[in-house]
């Protein structure tokens, strides 16, 4: 079994989302990116591929006790896990094991919530899981030849992901692919 790393510095990626973002709160930031375990970013994830989810949280000012979450919705299950932080601890990296059960496009959810409940921040997207990648995908879930050469499209059943050119994508998501 393969294991990877989502480094998760608190807004998560994947898929067509940007690999980096931002959150920010009260005089401070939290970010997040998913990463392989060599810290490589990941746009897809492999059915059955454990990854680890890592936040990592900093505060410059106004700072508070609280807790860090996260929620995965996998069709009919939920995968959550959260971790305690105080306002001494800044910055702060959580790391939360993950291993995708099924395949498909999943809800993700990721905050910060304060103790006293005067401070919530919830951020949510979608993950892509697939069953494998395509010879031309890179072990990150990257095409080879970059965009606007080629672009990932993914079959309907989350089988596979295709680097394809732009053209090619347009008829394929015609044809139900995303």
């Amino acid at each position: 079994m393969v294991k990877f790393c989502i480094l998760l510095i608190f807004t998560i990626t994947i898929a067509s989302i940007p690999n980096v973002f931002a959150d920010h709160v009260p005089n401070g930031s939290v970010e997040s990116i998913f990463n392989s375990k060599n810290g490589t970013g990941l746009i897809a994830l492999r059915v059955q591929e454990e990854v680890n989810i890592v936040f990592t949280y900093e505060f410059n000012d106004e700072r508070f006790d609280g807790y860090a979450y996260y929620n995965i919705i996998e069709g009919d299950k939920r995968v959550t896990n959260s971790d305690n932080f105080t306002a001494n601890e800044s910055p702060k990296t959580f790391t939360f094991p993950y291993v995708p059960q099924k395949t498909g496009i999943f809800p993700f959810t990721k905050g910060v919530i304060s103790n006293s409940g005067d401070f919530h921040r919830e951020e949510s997207q979608s993950i892509i899981v697939l069953d494998e990648f395509s010879k031309a995908m890179k072990f990150n879930g990257q095409c080879e030849k970059p965009f606007p050469e080629f672009t990932l499209v993914i079959k309907p059943d989350f089988s596979t992901g295709a680097c394809v050119k732009m053209d090619t994508s347009f008829t394929l998501k015609e044809r139900g692919w995303h």
